[in-house]
């Protein structure tokens, strides 16, 4: 372009000056409308809320709530009011029978008083050795049981009666999930940080629900069992998840015992 031709276009070419107070004035008009779009979500979702943001130390267990559907508001004043003698009275059942570790699971018939006579498999088991359990039970077949048994320490000798070794536990008052009047209880003592827990989650609470828990043989029970002195978490965890029971129900409890199962451990 010539110098004449540059000349021509700036005469046609308008160009707006503003003052300096006009430009201020825009430029906190802009700032202000992205930060109003920023928090109605119009640039994206919100970054979810986090205890340093919140200054609430539970915020974590607040977050999945508001993900499984119970109110906020709700939800904080459970955990702050919650009166955790429920909790220290499952540790005190479990203790009472010998449970000194996590996972621990009985399974026994139904009765109608809420108490089972249990085979006790202490930790983390395969499927296998609940699937020929359950079966066993059943079945009425104790030998298929005893058998099983004997597999997990073959250095130990093996149990002859399957009297000898059911323990009487209760379901209490706390979640089932299941058929109420399924024919085979299945009682879990955890705790929500504990690996090995996570681990027979992840690993054989699925096989279990989809073959017996899903068909109506076996409701499942799931009893606290924080081992506090290793997990600093694991009792803020009972406490949320009983108080998504408080809120919703059973139903609600176990949506958000899955999603507690589901954090990924450091």
């Amino acid at each position: 372009m010539s110098e004449k031709e540059e000349k021509e276009e700036e005469k046609y070419s308008p160009k707006v000056v503003l003052s300096t107070p006009v430009a201020v004035i825009i430029a906190g008009v802009i700032i202000a409308a992205s930060v109003i779009a920023t928090n109605m979500g119009l640039f994206g979702p919100k970054a979810p809320k986090t205890a340093e943001s919140t200054g609430y130390k539970l915020q974590e267990y607040v977050n999945i709530a508001k993900e499984v559907g119970i109110k906020e508001k709700d939800f904080k004043s459970c955990l702050d009011t919650y009166d955790k003698s429920e909790i220290e009275k499952d540790m005190q059942d479990a203790q009472a029978i010998g449970v000194q570790g996590t996972p621990s699971f009985f399974i026994g018939r139904s009765s109608a008083d809420g108490k089972i006579k249990g085979v006790w498999l202490a930790g983390a088991y395969p499927f296998d050795y609940f699937q020929s359990t359950i079966d066993g039970l059943l079945e009425n077949d104790d030998q298929k049981i005893l058998s099983k048994l004997a597999e997990a320490d073959p250095s130990q000798p093996a149990p002859t009666s399957i009297d000898a070794i059911l323990k009487e536990v209760s379901i209490d008052d706390d979640p089932i999930l299941g058929d109420a009047n399924a024919p085979i209880t299945i009682v879990e003592f955890s705790d929500y940080e504990c690996p090995f827990c996570q681990r027979a989650y992840t690993q054989t609470y699925p096989s279990i629900k989809s073959n017996y828990i899903d068909n109506g043989q076996v409701k499942f029970v799931f009893r606290d069992f924080p081992l506090t002195n290793i997990h600093t978490k694991a009792m803020d965890m009972a406490v949320s998840a009983n108080c998504a029971k408080s809120l919703g129900g059973d139903s609600k409890y176990f949506e958000y015992h899955d999603k507690l199962f589901s954090i990924v451990r450091q």
